[in-house]
């Protein structure tokens, strides 16, 4: 795997990664000498099980199931506009997806946590607060964790809604903000 060290961003990182691991499960894999004209046959066997590019879910609504989706606006290997787009595909098809998806997206977090933004979410309570007590989240609150202590706290709304100050109280409290 590379390390900070060695790659320039976390994009290449996860790009040349992806290659070696998941496509060619080789180690040693080397994008420098590789022939980019066969990419999508390369990919075609590992996108059919990771890429989410489908937008009907009718099957999954259809089960009574839900899905919490999260993404950091600040993540550098893969782009937080992907899921809006895909989130947006969704809608476009499904008026009621409210109904079985809901969508965060967490200011200043890297991918799955880190960075400036609060990224600690105890998600496993709010998808089991939706299915077992049908209490659909609209308002999540993330914490920023430093040494196990919560330094600062706001709350994460509902796509397309984003959290607003309002002007009062420390902006390190969740309280001070609301949801449009």
């Amino acid at each position: 795997m590379l390390t900070a060290q060695n790659t320039p961003n976390l994009r290449f990182a996860f790009g040349t990664d992806m290659y070696k691991y998941f496509v060619f499960g080789d180690p040693n894999w080397d994008y420098a000498k590789y022939d980019f004209s066969t990419w999508q046959k390369d990919t075609a066997k590992i996108g059919a099980t990771m890429n989410a590019i489908d937008p009907n879910l009718d099957a999954f609504k259809k089960q009574g199931h839900k899905v919490v989706v999260w993404h950091g606006w600040a993540d550098g290997g893969l782009t937080a506009l992907g899921t809006v787009k895909y989130y947006e595909q969704v809608a476009a098809r499904d008026p009621k997806l409210n109904e079985y998806l809901r969508m965060f997206m967490l200011p200043g977090v890297l991918h799955c946590a880190g960075g400036p933004g609060p990224d600690s979410v105890d998600w496993a309570t709010v998808i089991s607060d939706w299915v077992e007590n049908n209490k659909a989240p609209e308002r999540v609150i993330a914490r920023k964790m430093t040494a196990g202590k919560a330094t600062s706290a706001r709350p994460l709304c509902a796509y397309p809604q984003h959290a607003v100050y309002t002007g009062k109280g420390s902006t390190d409290e969740a309280d001070n903000f609301v949801c449009r």
